[in-house]
């Protein structure tokens, strides 16, 4: 029931963003686009899905009773996560991680720019 419900959540994530790649991070599978974006892992009692951030929960009045900790949501093959928030949360990430991006690459422009010191 487990593996079933992690393909299904699985699933769920490569549909709100194509092109997202896959690793193992932090000992579970991790989802990757413009940085880590979400992971997933099975325990003995529940599932988690991880959202790497705590400030998205704050907009899902409900998934209140999923949640578990900060970035963390808990969850069971027969009371899964709402689809159309697993949707949104991740498509959120996806934008939290394209303006990080944009912001290094702003900062790493704007320190090539800055003129080099002379040595005397």
């Amino acid at each position: 029931k487990q593996k079933a419900a992690l393909e299904k959540q699985r699933g769920q994530i490569h549909a709100a963003a194509p092109g997202v790649g896959e690793a193992i991070g932090y000992g579970m599978p991790m989802f990757k686009l413009y940085g880590n974006l979400c992971a997933f892992a099975a325990f003995t009692n529940h599932l988690s899905f991880f959202c790497m951030t705590s400030r998205s929960l704050q907009n899902y009045p409900e998934l209140k009773e999923h949640i578990a900790g900060k970035g963390t949501l808990q969850f069971t093959p027969e009371k899964p996560l709402p689809a159309a928030a697993v949707k949104k949360l991740v498509k959120e990430r996806v934008a939290q991680n394209l303006e990080l991006q944009d912001e290094r690459a702003r900062k790493k422009k704007a320190k090539a720019a800055k003129p080099k010191p002379r040595k005397a």
